[in-house]
C-alpha cells in the first residue's frame, strides 16, 4: 500500500519555498502545488485568490486522476512542535469538496533529529 501511493501524493508548499535553489527542482519535478500567501508573516494563511485558481483546479485534475493529496492541516512549521497547533479549514477543504478519505500520520520526536535551528 504505501509504496503504491508515494508516486501519486503531491502536497500544498508555501510559494517561496519554490525559490529555493534545490528544494525548489525537487518538488517541481514531483508536482507538488505552490500556495501563494498574501504574507510571509507567521500565522497569516490569507491567500492570493487569482493566483490559487489556477492551482486549484490542476489540484482537482489531479485528484480526479486518482492523485491522493498530502498536507499539513496547521499550515505551518510548528515553532513549538510540542504543541499542536490548530487545523486550518483551507486545508482540510479539498478533502471535504472531494469527500476523501483520510488517513492520519503523528511525527513525534523532529526537535531531536532535527533541532528548529539547525541549518539544512
Amino acid at each position: 500500500f504505501p509504496v503504491q501511493v508515494v508516486w501519486r501524493v503531491r502536497t500544498y508548499m508555501s510559494n517561496h519555498l519554490f525559490k529555493l535553489p534545490i528544494l525548489s527542482t525537487i518538488c517541481k519535478s514531483v508536482g507538488h502545488f505552490p500556495v501563494h500567501f498574501t504574507s510571509g508573516e507567521s500565522g497569516k494563511f490569507k491567500v492570493d485568490a487569482e493566483k490559487m485558481e489556477g492551482v486549484e483546479k490542476t489540484v482537482d485534475a489531479h485528484l480526479k486522476a486518482g492523485g491522493w493529496l498530502s498536507f499539513f492541516p496547521e499550515g505551518q512549521m510548528n515553532k513549538e512542535p510540542e504543541k499542536i497547533l490548530p487545523f486550518r479549514y483551507g486545508g482540510m477543504k479539498k478533502a471535504l469538496e472531494f469527500d476523501a478519505a483520510l488517513v492520519m500520520l503523528v511525527f513525534r520526536g523532529n526537535p531531536e533529529v532535527w533541532p528548529l535551528k539547525a541549518q539544512v
